[in-house]
């Protein structure tokens, strides 16, 4: 009896040995690709009932540098977007397992940076946030039947050459800002000559004119050239306002001097 339980056994363990070897494995295969100048690689991976699970598109260095795009079992798309010398760079989207979108972000050497979508499973908008280059966000919005139930901060981000600058020097001011949906904005820009006071330059923004549609969101450019020595101070304010006209977030003053000397 015992003998027979232990050859019972040497076979069981026999079996789930070799069930368990001719058990198919995830596969990884490369793809080359070359150009005039450089040499790169597109990486396939396959789980182990065939099905591509992940491609990305590395660099010579096996840096990722290009797209990448991950599935799921259905063979639906998961996640797709773009690497820039080993970073997250453009947008990147987010689906669920019916293919409906689930995150939009946009990102910059690796940080998000600009506007952020995230979408309930009807489609519609949930949150928005805007970030800074630092990828921390300074606006935050929460949505209910595609309207805003609760904000914060302002989608606003400010960016400028230096606090000093040489006379006959380039100076630029970049001002980043997003809409968050089913809202309007309106800006003003000032700027002022110190100590008079004294306004040299005002714009005002309510629409796309003069402004730039970027992967982040919109981008206002102010160049200029001062040629005397003085001092400027820029004011500007930014206000979003719903559908209805109503103030959705307050309004932000942002001032930097300038000394051209």
């Amino acid at each position: 009896m015992r003998m027979i339980i232990v050859t019972c056994f040497l076979i069981l363990s026999f079996f789930c040995f070799c069930t368990e070897k001719q058990q198919p494995q995830s596969r990884i295969e490369y793809e080359k690709v070359k150009s005039d100048t450089n040499v790169a690689y597109i990486k396939r991976t396959y789980n182990r009932n065939n099905k591509l699970t992940v491609e990305e598109y590395l660099g010579a260095d096996s840096a990722n540098n290009g797209f990448y795009r991950s599935y799921y079992r259905s063979s639906l798309i998961k996640v797709k977007g773009n690497y820039r010398k080993g970073l997250k760079d453009g947008i990147w989207y987010k689906y669920d397992t019916l293919g409906k979108i689930m995150t939009k972000q946009n990102w910059l050497q690796g940080k998000q940076f600009g506007e952020q979508f995230f979408y309930g499973k009807d489609g519609g908008i949930e949150e928005y946030y805007f970030t800074n280059l630092e990828g921390k966000a300074v606006y935050h919005a929460k949505f209910k039947d595609r309207k805003i139930i609760q904000s914060q901060g302002a989608p606003f981000y400010l960016a400028y050459t230096s606090d000093t600058i040489k006379c006959n020097d380039r100076y630029e001011l970049l001002i980043f800002f997003g809409i968050p949906p089913g809202t309007n904005y309106n800006m003003s820009v000032k700027e002022y000559l110190i100590p008079e006071r004294r306004i040299t330059s005002e714009k005002k923004y309510d629409s796309m004119d003069g402004i730039e549609d970027v992967v982040w969101g919109k981008r206002i450019v102010i160049s200029e050239v001062y040629k005397q020595k003085s001092t400027y101070e820029w004011d500007i304010k930014f206000a979003i306002k719903d559908i209805e006209g109503v103030v959705g977030i307050k309004n932000e003053i942002i001032k930097t001097e300038i000394i051209c000397k």
